[in-house]
């Protein structure tokens, strides 16, 4: 956990590093700002070469190629996500029905067995936590848009 110091307008959060994503992110950065440089300095020597559309065609393509499969991912994801939620969710219902079922049992005249009340009981308890726990995963997995 990261504990925020309070002190000179939180000017001391831009020099920390634990937690930060600039580390990881200077790299590339640094590399495309070098790569913007050259082509900044060699545009006399290039000059030809982006005056016709074909140099950004390669590059529009493989942008749109990244994306669209990326895309794809992420909606098998969330598909496969959904999917199993509705699996738990059918399975937590058989537990539920079969724990009913099996509670419930005969009783010959002048058992010590509990009172159908408690069985009564028993399933408004076990439905209400079988819904609880249902509902708060379906809550737990609901789309964020």
């Amino acid at each position: 956990m990261i504990i925020y110091s309070k002190t000179l307008w939180g000017f001391p959060l831009l020099t920390r590093v634990y937690g930060s994503a600039l580390p990881r992110s200077l790299l590339p950065a640094l590399l495309s700002g070098l790569i913007t440089l050259l082509l900044l300095l060699l545009r006399e020597q290039m000059q030809h070469l982006w005056v016709h559309p074909y140099p950004y065609q390669p590059l529009v393509l493989i942008a749109t190629f990244v994306l669209t499969f990326r895309s794809n991912y992420a909606y098998q994801r969330h598909w496969e996500a959904y999917t199993q939620m509705q699996t738990m969710t059918a399975r937590w219902l058989d537990a539920t029905v079969q724990a009913i079922v099996f509670d419930r049992h005969p009783q010959p005249p002048g058992s010590k067995l509990p009172s159908p009340a408690s069985h009564h009981q028993f399933v408004a308890e076990l439905v209400q936590l079988s819904l609880l726990s249902s509902n708060h995963s379906h809550f737990l997995c609901r789309p964020s848009f």
